[in-house]
């Protein structure tokens, strides 16, 4: 009974201990006006002047001249290509009665695999 009343004073004592020191060192939350003397982000009204939209549309212009882009429709898939696409998907989804959906085999050296039967018979 003693041991029992000692560790439970040892225990609160640690963790008032490393609890107090963390307490201690967190500065107090005060949220309050985090801008101060600034104006907040939503309450800014920005309208850029004519300089700067032509510089905008003439970037854009520029970019666009040495990456043009492609709106011309896709071309549809030829007929090999829906062959292999739907062969392989019918491969991945046929699993075979007795195996399981991964073959370990494969990926389990033959060594490693008869030293663990081994193992396993004994």
């Amino acid at each position: 009974m003693r041991k029992k009343v000692t560790t439970l004073i040892l225990v609160a004592v640690i963790t008032a201990a490393v609890s107090l020191r963390a307490w201690a060192c967190t500065p107090p939350l005060n949220v309050g006006n985090i801008w101060g003397d600034l104006t907040p982000p939503d309450e800014i009204e920005y309208t850029p002047s004519e300089d700067v939209d032509k510089a905008c549309d003439a970037a854009a212009k520029k970019w666009l001249e040495e990456h043009p882009i492609d709106l011309a429709p896709a071309e549809s898939e030829t007929e090999t290509e829906a062959e292999t696409e739907t062969a392989a998907e019918t491969e991945a989804e046929t699993v075979t009665p007795g195996k399981h959906y991964l073959d370990w085999s494969k990926y389990i050296p033959e060594s490693f695999r008869n030293r663990w039967m081994s193992f396993v018979r004994r």
